[in-house]
């Protein structure tokens, strides 16, 4: 070796040392500190079934240590082991996409795989949503590395609101500008276990403020001119991510569907530029008083002067609709949206950016958009689809749903299916869509939450169904947002509620929103069996019966449910084989009377049969358990005098 040679390999030597000692200390720590892990699933077992389930605190690496509110995912489950006849769909995008304001069901997500269920009940339909409030297109990228190990067979996006507040928006750094493959870098070094410990011991924990507000924390009010250099990194940036998330699925094999998005054309903006001193109020005055033939030259003028002003054009808007000049108020609140300064609603040219990228890579593309201007009023998107500014209430959501699903029809993207088969969308019906009042209330607690703090000013909303509910039922429903009670916990105490005050299509509407969740729920599908039981459905009973016995074949009240059904249906051999097996299960004190109950559907089962010994000596059996049991009682008496009068 040369002595050159050996002085360079010398003096990187000490570097080298500490670099392998980095790489040991890394590893070490993977091995043994599995709390420093943050998964982006775990495992759970549910119904006799291994699941995955997705982890609400995987988002904590895109945001800095100090951040005090971290948005989480929704807690969605799907199968570890993927069966055959799978379709399973990755709905990635922000808040819209997470279901703000509602819990659960009331989602694209959740209306969408409701759809696939009732248009392709040949397969196994799982749709879940990766949707979550505050993050954007650098953190959905990221976040699709992780995901492509679970083998999904379509990604729906629906994202572009928060490219200017989210990670790495316009507060990413000099150097992140200039190399945005550094922003992914970033994520993976704050995933490594040296950098957390590290963080945990040098970076003071963030704690939550009171008034904590998450658009106030990911936007610090921060301005952004729409003719700015903030404003376009922001859209180079979203044409890159998009351009490389769509290359990145399509070499994995797996199909997407962009969608644009869509917000409140009539709602305010929020900060605009200062205009002279009693010109806003007087402007509301003008249009109060109905003065548009004064107003609009007016506005016209003072628009000339101010070009870009976000309150102009907003007023602009709204009094040439009055007159109805339709087509020049759309102009004028497009700009409004495009001009507020304080950037939570996407401008036009994302939605542009998002067409023009998708023709590009030649994926499929949807306008949100432009659907929600033929639903509106005048094509101008207001208030009968979204809640505020950009969250859509539930009938916005179910039209974005529909359009992934038309999009996934037409293109055949289920595969496995026969292409001459029609599949229909299902109408608008709250109930046929599972969507359940205690998703409703959610969804009035968290908008009338949300609407209370910066940057909303007097801003109010009519709830959708508070206003007139019953204190039980809204008790459990703010229990639910305190997070004093879990989702599912909450929609068995509304349903018995509903069951018990005789609205039992509210608690169906309530047990198949807990199936939708939670398909094979041995649980749900009993109370529901039971439910249909007293509705007068006993076919229908009978199949959420036998889903509960194959979920859990140890719980015995599914089988007396179904059992007692099949002999009201004159099905008796079948009655008997499976109260029989109950009755295996109904062992112990803890259990005679459900025992007793068993023994008197076999007893009846075998009256039927005319196998009265049989018959009373079950019914014996049952009042040794339950003396006073009064069915029993009346079905022995039965018996004796119908035996008594063949003698």
């Amino acid at each position: 070796m040369s002595t050159s040679l050996k002085k360079t390999v010398t003096s990187l030597l000490p570097y080298l040392v500490v670099a392998l000692a980095v790489v040991l200390a890394e590893v070490g720590l993977r091995l043994w500190a599995e709390s420093l892990s943050v998964p982006i699933v775990k495992e759970v077992r549910y119904d006799q079934i291994d699941w995955y389930q997705t982890n609400r605190r995987y988002l904590v690496k895109y945001f800095s240590s100090d951040t005090p509110l971290v948005p989480e995912f929704k807690e969605n489950l799907f199968r570890k082991e993927k069966k055959p006849n799978t379709f399973r769909v990755f709905c990635l995008g922000e808040s819209s996409m997470f279901g703000v304001p509602y819990q659960m069901t009331a989602n694209i997500p959740g209306l969408l795989r409701r759809q696939l269920r009732n248009a392709y009940p040949e397969k196994e339909i799982e749709v879940v949503n990766w949707g979550a409030s505050a993050i954007n297109s650098n953190a959905i990228l990221h976040l699709s590395k992780s995901l492509a190990q679970f083998d999904p067979d379509l990604v729906c996006v629906y994202m572009g609101h928060n490219e200017f507040y989210g990670p790495e928006g316009i507060g990413a750094g000099f150097v992140e500008r200039l190399f945005p493959s550094l922003i992914s870098l970033k994520y993976d070094v704050r995933d490594l276990r040296l950098v957390k410990i590290l963080t945990n011991l040098f970076v003071s924990k963030a704690t939550t403020p009171p008034d904590a507000n998450m658009m106030q924390q990911v936007s610090q009010g921060s301005k952004v001119p729409l003719e700015s250099e903030d404003a376009e990194w922001v859209f180079r940036n979203y044409a890159r991510n998009l351009g490389k998330l769509l290359e990145f699925w399509k070499e994995k094999g797996v199909p997407v569907i962009v969608s644009d998005v869509t917000s409140n054309m009539m709602f305010p903006p929020f900060i605009h530029d200062e205009l002279p001193a009693g010109t806003e109020e007087s402007i509301r005055t003008m249009y109060d008083a109905g003065r548009h033939d004064e107003l609009i030259p007016m506005l016209e003028s003072l628009n000339h002067q101010h070009q870009g002003n976000a309150f102009v054009q907003y007023w602009l808007g709204r009094a040439k609709l009055t007159v109805r000049r339709w087509g020049e108020a759309r102009i004028h609140l497009a700009m409004a949206r495009d001009y507020d300064l304080l950037k939570f609603r996407a401008p036009l040219k994302i939605n542009l950016i998002a067409r023009e990228v998708s023709k590009e890579k030649q994926v499929p593309f949807v306008s949100a958009d432009s659907l929600f201007a033929v639903l509106s009023p005048d094509d101008i998107p207001g208030d009968q689809l979204f809640w505020e500014h950009l969250h859509p209430k539930v009938n916005g959501y179910y039209a974005i749903a529909r359009l992934f699903f038309t999009a996934i029809t037409q293109h055949r993207l289920v595969p496995g299916v026969e292409s001459g088969t029609a599949r229909t969308f299902t109408p608008y019906n709250l109930d046929d869509l599972a969507v359940c009042w205690l998703d409703e209330a959610y969804g009035d607690l968290s908008i009338q939450h949300l609407t209370g703090r910066w940057p909303f000013t007097n801003y109010t909303r009519q709830p959708a169904v508070l206003d007139s509910a019953e204190a039980e039922p809204t008790a459990i429903a703010k229990a639910v947002y305190e997070r004093r009670m879990v989702w599912d916990e909450a929609c068995y105490e509304t349903a018995l509620y509903f069951w018990r005050t005789g609205k039992p299509e509210k608690a169906r509407t309530t047990y198949a929103a807990l199936i939708e969740e939670y398909p094979y729920n041995y649980y749900a599908h009993y109370m529901l069996g039971s439910l249909l039981t007293k509705m007068g459905n006993p076919d229908e009973a009978l199949r959420h019966l036998d889903i509960s016995v194959k979920s859990n074949p140890d719980y015995p009240n599914s089988r007396l449910d179904a059992g007692l059904l099949l002999i009201n249906q004159g099905e008796f051999n079948a009655a008997i084989k499976i109260l029989r097996d109950a009755l295996d299960l109904t062992k112990g004190d803890d259990k005679k009377a459900l025992r007793a109950n068993v023994l008197y559907g076999l007893a009846a089962a075998n009256a039927n049969k005319e196998q009265y010994a049989e018959a009373m000596k079950l019914l014996d059996e049952a009042l040794m358990l339950v003396p006073r049991y009064a069915d029993a009682i009346r079905l022995k008496e039965g018996i004796l005098n119908h035996v008594g009068r063949k003698r």
